[in-house]
């Protein structure tokens, strides 16, 4: 596989994926996010693609310097936590706007965000670049954490008491 390839499909994929995530977040489930308690440091909704955007792209660069750099024998166990990091962020647009279910979305963030910390852990052996270009999604994704947690914590129907009853029923 040439390299120009690897490169085109390590950027595609997170792209992709943050285009499916996308279609999760629609008008009806823009109107239920506004009628949610916010902290006053959750930033105007515009901001969100463009900084998904470029966090996509850095998270493809990086992919692909480690896809580059591990030899065929780590191959698997590296683009596997990389795929699985991948389907938890998938994971949380679904949990938080289609089930409307912040709680379980803050479960999955915080399993998302111990990923990418141990993905960064990894990526660290591999290669210091690919390391750096990981860290502004970390920090986003830390930052998404704070915000789902002042959302669960600020709205009443979602506290964690009440969100496992309606689990359970």
């Amino acid at each position: 596989m040439t390299k120009l390839l690897k490169l085109t499909i390590a950027v595609t994929i997170p792209q992709l994926i943050g285009m499916f995530a996308a279609i999760f977040i629609s008008t009806s489930s823009s109107i239920w996010y506004d009628s949610l308690i916010k902290p006053y440091f959750t930033p105007q909704k515009w901001v969100f693609c463009p900084i998904w955007i470029f966090l996509y792209f850095l998270m493809g660069i990086s992919l692909y310097i480690v896809w580059q750099k591990t030899d065929p024998q780590h191959q698997l166990k590296v683009l596997g936590l990389f795929a699985v990091q991948l389907v938890l962020n998938i994971l949380w647009p679904i949990l938080f706007f289609v089930l409307r279910s912040p709680v379980l979305a803050l479960l999955d963030i915080l399993l998302l965000l111990a990923t990418i910390v141990f993905l960064e852990l990894l990526f660290n052996g591999i290669s210091k670049a690919a390391t750096y270009l990981m860290v502004p999604y970390m920090y986003w994704v830390g930052f998404s954490v704070l915000l789902n947690f002042y959302i669960v914590e600020h709205n009443p129907a979602f506290s964690f008491g009440n969100s496992l009853i309606n689990i359970i029923h």
